[in-house]
């Protein structure tokens, strides 16, 4: 646990004034430098009651990483150490809010969420450059300063890992971003993150800073995940109205399920963002682009056919990722509202290219093949073979449904709602390698970008047990009885052998049925410990920090003098040397740094 500090005491050398909060890594304080004329955020960490090195690791990470990262939008680390066997760290103070506190009033407006949002990935990209990932993105993070003008700056990598260190710091797989936030990788595959789980979790900011809430809000965590993982993706102008249409295909891009379709870094979701604020179309992408495939059919057709007949228009309220529908109306045809397909979920297989663009953003200017852009290309010769397989598809269909309806329970399953039955029995289907694409009439065509017609339901999740603490045969049982597969590995441990002592993934976190949890398993006590580095401590520090490591020897320090008053009382030289193996009750020596006054001029 962090220590409780009182307005008025000193602290590390600085002198508290009050407490601004607590939560996540610890306790923070407004503080005052004792020996220069600034304020400080100081932080302190809260540790477990074993006092955990990993926690003390993380604790130093996180100042070190933030150390590394020197940005207009990022806080400045201005020191950290430890004092009184407390960790403690001193950053920048922000006079004002956060984005979070902001949005307790409502929605922003969009000028402004979009210049938080420009800042925010700045300092993001300039993270992922030095080999940062933040991995906890959302409106808490945003920090927004008082006065004019306002400045938004990223803060708490308390959870931020390097790219070369991604599974050195979180214990047991523990997923530790908010999950309303949280990319579907995060989440699912946490070994497979990068760059763009931060693009996903600010473009789910942004979403809150538009509605004014969360993309998929939901009642527990299990739905949360869930959302993420498979339900469609939300449009902001369906939670709010009188938000310009263009950030729904922003959101759209920033919140797919696949990485390969989302924006290729932060800064170039921003400027999508801010060209809608100025009612322009979206600049050109940098991302990966679509893998060339057949384009939907513009123009007037090449054989004019009897007008459509008319029907109840679709309408959807999502557009799933890169898969929404596009629909064309030859001129001279009443037009009306563009009716948009369900789409199957995000677990389908895609193209690997970013979305397509929505029918309703015009003024692109788009040069290349694809929607109002030239007549259309002749027949090929195959079409009589391909009309023909079309309606050899549509027969089936038919017949698989009349013995579905006739035979089963009379309700189509959930799996198949979405895409069984959107086609007519009437209607001509043209069969592609990439797309499945439906004709009423030569004036109408809508496209759908999967081969498929119907999609397997997402596994169910199931939450893994707290079984730490358990004997590894009663936690391997009711492991087992959940639906996981179980993988043991022994270690060294403090606890009684046998005594499960940490899980991989977390108790609580949510995961298919058939996964697999790691259950780490106490040996026992380890006989030996890793012998530290203690350059630099106090023989009191080194005594605790090889204590820590279940260390019951003696240490026996030896004064040399120096005239460097940097080191007095330091520990200059050690032996056993540091990554030594030693048994737990080796004597240890160190050479103790002692000035010695005498070499100075009296």
């Amino acid at each position: 646990m962090s220590a409780t500090l009182r307005p008025g005491e000193y602290f590390a050398g600085y002198q508290i004034l009050r407490k601004l909060g607590a939560g996540g890594m610890g306790a923070v304080y407004q503080a005052r430098d004792r020996d220069l004329p600034r304020f400080v955020a100081l932080k302190l960490l809260s540790l477990p009651d074993d006092g955990a090195l990993d926690s003390r690791a993380r604790f130093r990470r996180e100042a070190d990483t933030v150390a590394r990262l020197q940005h207009p939008n990022i806080v400045t680390v201005y020191a950290r150490g430890e004092e009184a066997d407390q960790l403690w760290i001193a950053m920048t103070f922000v006079d004002g809010s956060d984005v979070a506190r902001a949005l307790r009033e409502g929605a922003m407006h969009p000028a402004r969420a979009v210049r938080i949002i420009s800042e925010t990935a700045a300092a993001l990209d300039h993270a992922h450059e030095t080999g940062i990932l933040h991995r906890d993105v959302k409106p808490a993070n945003i920090l927004l300063t008082e006065g004019r003008p306002e400045r938004a700056l990223l803060t708490d990598f308390g959870i931020a890992k390097a790219f070369d260190e991604s599974r050195q710091l979180t214990q047991g797989g523990e997923i530790l971003a908010s999950f309303q936030y949280a990319a579907p990788e995060r989440l699912t595959r946490p070994g497979e993150v990068d760059p763009r789980a931060d693009v996903y979790s600010l473009g789910c900011t942004l979403f809150h800073m538009l509605t004014g809430q969360p993309p998929y809000p939901g009642q527990n965590v299990g739905q949360i995940i869930y959302g993420h993982a498979y339900e469609p993706i939300p449009l902001p102008s369906h939670r709010n109205p009188a938000l310009p249409r263009g950030f729904d295909e922003v959101i759209t891009r920033a919140l797919a399920k696949e990485p390969d379709h989302r924006f290729a870094n932060c800064a170039e979701l921003a400027r999508s963002a801010a060209q809608v604020t100025r009612q322009g179309p979206p600049p050109p992408r940098t991302g990966p682009q679509p893998k060339p495939g057949p384009q939907p059919r513009t123009g007037p057709p090449p054989h004019p056919k009897p007008p459509p007949q008319t029907g109840p228009a679709r309408t959807s309220d999502h557009l799933s990722g890169p898969r929404f529908a596009t629909t064309r109306t030859a001129p001279g045809v009443p037009t009306g509202p563009p009716p948009t397909i369900p789409a199957p979920p995000q677990r389908q297989a895609a193209p690997s290219g970013p979305p397509p663009e929505p029918p309703e953003r015009t003024g692109r200017g788009d040069t290349g093949p694809g929607i109002g852009t030239g007549p259309p290309p002749p027949p090929k010769r195959d079409t009589t073979f391909r009309i023909m397989i079309g309606l050899a598809v549509v027969t089936a269909l038919a017949l698989v449904s009349y013995f579905v309806f006739k035979f089963g329970d009379g309700h189509p399953s959930l799996s198949s709602a979405t895409t069984t039955g959107v086609v007519p029995v009437t209607t001509t289907a043209v069969v592609s390698p990439t797309t499945l694409t439906t004709t009423e009439t030569p004036y109408t065509t809508t496209t759908w970008t999967s081969p498929t017609t119907t999609t397997a339901a997402p596994p169910k999740a199931i939450v893994v047990p707290d079984v730490v603490g358990s004997p590894i045969a009663t936690a391997k049982t009711q492991l087992e009885k959940e639906g996981f597969v179980v993988k043991e590995v022994q270690r060294e441990d403090k606890h009684t052998k046998g005594t499960v002592v940490a899980l991989d993934p977390a108790a609580g976190t949510s995961h298919p049925v058939g996964s697999t949890v790691t259950v780490y398993v106490s040996s026992g006590p380890a006989t030996t410990i890793t012998m530290p580095t203690l350059v630099g401590l106090s023989v009191a520090d080194a005594t605790g920090a090889l204590q820590k490591l279940g260390w019951k020897g003696t240490i026996t320090p030896t004064y040399v003098k120096t005239t460097d008053t940097a080191k007095s009382g330091k520990i200059t030289d050690q032996n056993p040397a540091a990554g030594t193996t030693i048994a737990r009750d080796a004597p240890v020596t160190v050479s103790v740094g002692q000035v010695s006054y005498s070499s100075y001029p009296s």
